[in-house]
């Protein structure tokens, strides 16, 4: 596992042409799910699965750190933001800073839950209430075990699949 962690050939890796199809699969759920915007982690898979699997939708996509894999290996440095933006013009990364400043230090779970309290903090200031969330299994695993009162046992037991689509209903109530 560590040294698949390290690989050079996984920095901030593609979606496989398995990730594609499952991504496009989903794009008659994601439809008829009729979300107002899409957040989506700034990695490079996870920006194509949700442009693969919103690909019908006509919403804003908002890139977001806080959504992004958990801290610690090459696979999980992102490229520089020009870059993305580059690939991905339908994209706003205005939220992401143009160099991965944070992906060399081993993350501890308590840090990833901050960033998720961040995230749950900015979406209950906003006035959309159904959103579309792209991001990493290991990110929602802690998410739904650490971060929020869940005692879904899908949502709490298991590592969601790639490409796999659930519907939740979140109350935030405080988190400051």
């Amino acid at each position: 596992k560590l040294a698949r962690c390290n690989d050079v050939d996984l920095f901030d890796a593609s979606l496989t042409s398995v990730g594609e199809e499952q991504a496009s699969r989903i794009q008659n759920i994601s439809l008829k799910l009729r979300p107002e915007v899409i957040y989506v982690s700034p990695m490079r898979r996870t920006l194509q699965t949700g442009t693969l699997a919103f690909k019908t939708v006509d919403v804003p996509f908002i890139a977001f750190e806080e959504l992004r894999e958990v801290y610690g290996c090459t696979s999980s440095q992102r490229r520089k933001a020009s870059i993305a933006r580059a690939e991905f013009p339908n994209v706003d990364f205005s939220r992401i800073s143009e160099d991965d400043l944070e992906w060399t230090a081993v993350e501890s779970p308590g840090h990833l839950k901050e960033r998720q309290i961040r995230f749950l903090n900015y979406i209950r200031d906003r006035p959309e209430r159904t959103l579309g969330v792209v991001t990493h299994s290991l990110w929602l695993l802690n998410f739904f075990r650490e971060t929020v009162a869940c005692t879904e046992p899908a949502l709490t037991n298991s590592i969601f699949n790639t490409g796999e689509l659930k519907g939740v209903v979140l109350q935030i109530d405080g988190f400051d």
